[in-house]
């Protein structure tokens, strides 16, 4: 676990000693336990994966007895697991009730939910939802779910029993799944969009001051140099 200047039967610092690579196993007291807790004994503490910070722990709580100890000693096991496993409080609750439970830590990361949600939409289903939307041009939801109901209520096709109760908001889901866009990628161009930005065109004030008429003058140009140009706004009708 890290490198520290220690000699547990006296307690006290030598740096002039060898240097002891203090690992979990030399800890086999409370008294040095708590040693580590309180910072008499520096310890590196590096990063350990989950799955030796899990061995770490079940190692601990076995080789102390944990389960015989008092409240206090407890909690000074607690804080050392703390300080070189890096789980936060929680985490050692949790693991610490599975140890209780069933004498053993389980990394559960690796495995399913306890109680996973029944799936009701197999992927055949979602593979005949995109054979659907392929025939059809992938319609809007309510008028997709009109057809999936029809093809199992009004034409008794067995494989559209589940999809016939498929809700609108379900269905959108299904097509965002990776099964769907694997069966059928839908690739829509861009669209110009026919918006006039802006008109070219003489006005039409209506005898109503305000419509401008701009127009440029240049001077003309002398010994190769521009010459100036000029811009007017003229009103339409007050010709100002």
């Amino acid at each position: 676990v890290g490198v520290g200047f220690f000699h547990f039967g006296s307690g006290t610092w030598d740096h002039q000693e060898m240097i002891i690579m203090l690992q979990t196993k030399r800890v086999t007291t409370l008294e040095q336990v708590r040693q580590v807790v309180q910072g008499i004994v520096p310890i590196e503490c590096r990063a350990m994966d989950r799955a030796s910070a899990y061995a770490f722990m079940l190692d601990t709580l076995v080789r102390f007895y944990y389960r015989n100890c008092s409240r206090p000693d407890k909690g000074l096991l607690r804080a050392y697991m703390a300080k070189l496993s890096g789980f936060s409080r929680s985490q050692l609750t949790r693991l610490i009730a599975q140890y209780m439970e069933h004498g053993r830590i389980v990394d559960r990361h690796q495995q399913g939910p306890v109680r996973a949600f029944p799936r009701r939409y197999t992927d055949q289903d979602i593979r005949l939802l995109a054979e659907v939307d392929e025939s059809l041009g992938q319609m809007s939801g309510p008028a997709t779910r009109k057809v999936l109901q029809r093809m199992y209520r009004m034409f008794n096709n067995p494989k559209y029993e589940r999809l016939s109760d498929l809700s609108n908001g379900h269905l959108y889901n299904l097509r965002k799944s990776w099964i769907y866009r694997r069966c059928r990628n839908v690739y829509c161009p861009t669209r110009p969009t026919p918006v006039a930005i802006g008109v070219r065109a003489r006005p039409d004030p209506g005898g109503q001051p305000g419509y401008l008429r701009v127009d440029t003058v240049h001077q003309g140009d002398r010994d190769g140099v521009k010459g100036v140009y000029l811009i007017n706004g003229v009103d339409e009708v007050t010709q100002w």
